[in-house]
């Protein structure tokens, strides 16, 4: 499905368009990769455990990578003022694959939630098929009036769509006691060991490079 959409976007597209476009999934993968720190791994080991809650470890989880793509924007916002990248600015529909890195970060760790909970075909799909089949749906309707900024707002939203689905559906068949649980401390204060350690993995490398890039 992911071969398919990739003709699909390169037809629909200009070159130079197409161009801007694959970039900002580049990035988004890239940040999303280091919001999701493995989460979704680390998931399906603690909702292994007898007992466990399962939709409360989800939400500590959740709760840790949105810190994390917090502060990793605050990082790049601090890099991008004093590198100046051109790209950047040039280009404002990078940042909207940059907020969508969240919701794919996101998406992922769902996934995780999935195969923890024994269902694995459809945390497979979740991972490699529903994206792509949604924004194939949802562009098809709009194919002759196009442009690159309407593929990345459709992106945005149709992954952001795609995630409150999903909760939806994870809080109405396996909450315990419904959406308004509320998260306990010490849930989040396990999982977000991982993500400490990996943030200030990820700070060392960030600022040698920057440092390497200003001198």
């Amino acid at each position: 499905i992911s071969f398919l959409f990739s003709v699909f976007i390169a037809r629909l597209l200009p070159s130079e368009e197409l161009g801007v476009y694959l970039s900002g999934v580049t990035l988004m993968t890239g940040i999303a990769i280091v919001v999701k720190f493995g989460f979704e791994n680390y998931l399906v080991k603690i909702n292994s455990e007898e007992g466990s809650d399962k939709v409360l470890n989800f939400l500590s989880l959740t709760t840790c990578s949105v810190i994390t793509f917090i502060a990793l924007s605050l990082i790049a916002s601090v890099s991008l003022y004093f590198t100046n990248w051109e790209f950047f600015y040039q280009y404002e529909v990078i940042r909207y694959f940059w907020i969508s890195s969240l919701f794919f970060a996101l998406l992922g760790i769902t996934s995780g939630f999935f195969k923890s909970v024994g269902r694995a075909p459809l945390a497979n799909f979740i991972e490699a098929g529903l994206l792509p089949t949604s924004l194939i749906l949802c562009y098809l309707p709009l194919t002759n009036i196009m442009t690159l900024e309407l593929a990345v707002k459709l992106y945005m939203g149709v992954i952001l769509i795609c995630i409150i689905m999903l909760y939806l559906y994870i809080f109405s068949k396996y909450s315990k006691s419904g959406v308004a649980k509320k998260i306990q401390i010490t849930g989040i204060q396990e999982s977000s060991g991982i993500m400490i350690s990996s943030l200030l993995d990820f700070c060392v490398l960030w600022f040698s490079a920057l440092v390497l890039i200003k001198y």
